[in-house]
């Protein structure tokens, strides 16, 4: 990874364990309605699990000329996690990575102000990038002054970030979460990126449920899944109070973190993220929710 590329980490697929039917029977606002989740990644496949839930109509592409066809796979398994998570937020596909999952930092400004532009409220970006870039961190920046979390993952190289820095993670930004990945027992991955003061919180990152680009039941690991699932968590927290501000919103993730011995020291929090603390108890978890977090 060069120091100005951004790559989207990559995700190891595992067969699916069965999983019950996520978000029926929830009301619209605690499955995420209303709100307008951007996934700034290698684009999303037309799944039909997708197709009722991806704005296809505003989706764009700034690396391809041919749509938002994703040919990694990495997108769309961040798509359908960020769904299945907040069933009724709307998705915006933003592709500023390339098939081979890397791209400019250029790119991903411009899909992150093409996002806010459009009305997200969450901005999902999967992916590790190098040294830090005046673009990327303007970019951020206007996403909060226009209301708009930017969820990022921690990255996957076993790193103490606050001593090795990587970007965006390093910015430090109030609208800015950063997502690290945690196994089973609650504690840091053994490849998870972490950081006291850069890293927010942790969330499940080991086998993850999600699809494929051909639609089919897969699990991923890292930071990225880790993400995907804070940004699906932010949606149904928003779709609960759409007038939330963005500090609002970060603290509801914090304070909503379950504290664990493992994470202490590592994350800002000391915790892994709990969906039911961060919703206030109030609401029912749909399937990847409680197949990721309660496995």
């Amino acid at each position: 990874m060069v120091a100005a590329g951004w790559t989207a980490p990559a995700a190891v697929s595992v067969p699916s364990r069965p999983c019950l039917s996520g978000g029926g029977g929830q009301p619209p606002a605690a499955r995420g309605a209303g709100v307008t989740v951007a996934v700034v990644d290698t684009g999303a496949a037309p799944i039909p699990q997708l197709k009722n839930a991806v704005w296809w109509s505003a989706s764009k592409s700034f690396v391809s000329t041919g749509g938002v066809s994703d040919s990694n796979g990495h997108g769309t398994e961040m798509a359908a996690i960020v769904h299945e998570v907040a069933p009724g937020a709307r998705l915006l596909v933003v592709q500023a990575l390339d098939d081979s999952g890397g791209g400019s930092s250029d790119d991903v400004a411009r899909a992150i102000r093409y996002a806010v532009a459009k009305g997200a409220r969450v901005v999902n970006v999967s992916a590790a990038g190098g040294a830090a870039d005046p673009a990327i961190r303007s970019a951020i920046v206007d996403a909060g002054e226009h209301g708009a979390l930017v969820v990022v993952a921690a990255g996957n190289d076993g790193t103490d970030v606050d001593t090795y820095s990587s970007f965006p993670a390093g910015y430090r930004l109030p609208n800015l979460v950063v997502v690290a990945a945690t196994n089973g027992h609650g504690a840091l991955s053994a490849t998870s990126d972490w950081g006291e003061h850069t890293v927010q919180i942790g969330a499940p990152g080991v086998d993850v449920p999600t699809l494929s680009a051909s639609g089919t039941a897969a699990r991923v690991s890292g930071s990225s899944p880790a993400a995907a699932l804070t940004s699906g968590v932010s949606a149904l927290v928003l779709g609960q109070d759409g007038g939330m501000s963005v500090a609002g919103l970060q603290a509801a993730l914090a304070h909503g973190s379950d504290p664990e011995r493992g994470l202490a020291g590592k994350v800002a929090s000391g915790g892994q993220l709990d969906p039911h603390r961060a919703l206030g108890g109030s609401t029912r978890l749909s399937c990847s929710v409680a197949t990721a977090f309660l496995q």
